[in-house]
């Protein structure tokens, strides 16, 4: 086998490109997605950013602007970004059996080193083609400069930037390229670095491993070797199984009825449940929180046996919920915690089976959402259709997604 190289695949702007696909009308117009609760600005497009609308800020706070009365809000539509991501990640995997994603709009391969840029190009094309984003794609000899060539490639506009191909333009780019942009490198530890005379990639590069090692930490000191072109960072990683999982939420209106709030613990379970199955493990214990200000309040009760049973896990949510609000508090977040977890393949010592009625109905619930929509079946206690009180407010959500068939666009001859 030949020479390889690295690359990262970044869908450009993801929230932004999901709402486009879907809302053509909004190209070219200044794009906000707003996080949970319709609260922050979570992702801007180039025209937004053009305006100078801040990432984070609050849009309570922006839409009375009239700095920023051109901006179109969308609110954060988090189903179709996942979609899309396992749409890319399939054309991904084409072109390099070891595809490994990293985050929800980015994902790293290796590619034949002397086939690295046409390969990139042709990855682009297909993905603008098939699935209908735009993304851009950096090559380099380890992960960190694939990373920084990502940088460069959006920078640019060209769409693809290979580091690889020229080592006075890799030098370049590092000399120029503030630390704070090397990937893994936080404000904090930049402002440490800058303590020891080191401002950019190129500076860093230049630094002694075992010195990097002394400042900080390993991890620092493989970001050193990896800008000096040695790989330290595999792109599968040895996995370390789950101790907890967590699902928390802002309740879309502040409230002490303690049956809304088991309607939201038994809607949190209902999604907790699904990522455990999803990550194969099963829980121990369930602890519900309630947060009211500052202050917070939480309970949690053991299970008779690990499990990641739907109707379990919300039918203890529910009464643990019952239990908590105290008169005159109105809580605004609710969250559930389930830890410690074990392995789906481990049993009771008795050797009881490894699936148990509920978890197989749990896995037929999975199937029949998956094929019919979130909506098509259910628990009585969430509400199975429309809006609760207790769910997030999303009043700019657009009524189309690629997760349901009956929120697919219609196309009218």
């Amino acid at each position: 086998m030949g020479a390889v190289v690295y690359a990262l695949v970044d869908v450009d702007a993801m929230y932004v490109a999901g709402e486009r696909l879907l809302q053509p009308q909004l190209r070219g117009r200044p794009v906000v997605v707003l996080g949970n609760n319709d609260g922050c600005v979570v992702a801007r497009s180039v025209e937004a950013k053009r305006l100078g609308i801040p990432q984070g800020e609050r849009w309570s706070r922006l839409r009375r602007d009239p700095r920023y009365s051109a901006a179109v809000p969308r609110s954060a539509h988090y189903a179709l970004y996942g979609d899309l991501a396992s749409r890319i990640e399939s054309v991904v995997e084409e072109y390099s059996p070891d595809a490994t994603p990293y985050s929800i709009d980015e994902s790293y391969l290796t590619l034949p080193a002397a086939r690295a840029t046409e390969l990139a190009h042709r990855m682009r094309e297909q993905i603008a083609t098939w699935i209908g984003v735009p993304v851009s794609i950096g090559i380099g000899s380890t992960r960190t400069l694939a990373h920084l060539a990502t940088r460069q490639a959006k920078r640019t506009g060209g769409g693809i930037h290979n580091l690889a191909e020229a080592d006075a333009e890799q030098r370049l780019l590092l000399d120029s390229t503030p630390v704070e942009e090397v990937w893994g490198i936080a404000s904090r530890l930049a402002d440490r670095l800058a303590g020891h005379g080191v401002s950019t990639a190129g500076s860093l590069s230049e630094m002694d491993p075992g010195r990097a090692r002394r400042i900080h930490s390993v991890v620092l000191e493989k970001t050193v070797r990896e800008l000096r072109g040695t790989s330290c960072w595999p792109l599968r990683p040895e996995s370390v199984p789950r101790q907890q999982c967590r699902h928390t939420r802002q309740l879309g209106t502040p409230t002490c009825d303690p049956e809304l709030l088991a309607a939201a613990a038994a809607g949190h379970a209902h999604q907790l449940a699904r990522k455990l199955r999803r990550h194969q493990r099963r829980a121990d214990r369930l602890t519900v929180q309630l947060t009211c200000g500052h202050t917070s309040l939480e309970v949690s009760q053991g299970l008779p046996r690990p499990t990641y049973s739907t109707p379990v896990l919300v039918d203890l949510a529910v009464r643990l919920a019952r239990s908590l609000p105290r008169p005159g508090h109105s809580y605004h977040q609710l969250g559930l915690l389930a830890a410690p977890l074990r392995g789906v393949e481990q049993t009771t010592p008795l050797g009881e089976p490894a699936r148990t009625v509920d978890e197989r109905l749990s896995h037929a619930l999975d199937e029949i959402t998956t094929r019919y929509g979130t909506e098509a079946i259910g628990f009585a206690t969430t509400g199975l259709r429309g809006r609760s009180p207790w769910q997030p407010r999303q009043e700019h959500l657009w009524p189309v997604s690629t997760t349901s068939r009956h929120l697919l666009p219609l196309v009218h001859g």
